[in-house]
């Protein structure tokens, strides 16, 4: 499974792990799996994407990612989200899904994973830790 993630509650915070390819198909069950969690968003509304061990599929286009910011933006409370991408290679579609949802979610894409914990005002160790028991080994 190459998108996992976890909902910290005691911290109100998201962290969703991307690792090996990525797929516009597994993108797309990813982003309907999330929004349909009853637990989701947690009540920061805090939402880490890390992408840093990823590589996205060419699948994964601009039309993919309208629609997925399209599913985001009908949620009840995504003016409310504070939402870091730390991506590597992915860094292009990452600022394209950005500049896709600025309207009315809070997003910024880093290419630093500590920065983006300053951000967002979370321990970059811990986040971490636990960002790496998201990937089988």
């Amino acid at each position: 499974m190459p998108i996992m993630y976890t909902i910290e509650k005691d911290l109100g915070l998201t962290l969703v792990r991307w690792h090996g390819m990525v797929t516009a198909e597994e993108f797309l069950a990813h982003a309907h799996k999330l929004s349909t969690d009853p637990h989701w968003p947690p009540f920061k509304y805090l939402h880490l994407a890390d992408l840093r061990t990823a590589t996205v599929d060419e699948s994964v286009n601009e039309e993919i990612l309208l629609k997925i910011a399209e599913m985001y933006s009908v949620h009840p409370k995504v003016r409310n989200f504070k939402v870091a991408i730390v991506a590597a290679e992915a860094f292009d579609k990452a600022m394209l899904f950005q500049r896709l949802v600025q309207t009315y979610m809070s997003v910024i894409v880093f290419y630093s994973f500590s920065t983006a914990c300053v951000w967002l005002n979370i321990s970059p160790e811990k986040t971490a830790q636990t960002l790496d028991s998201l990937v089988p080994h």
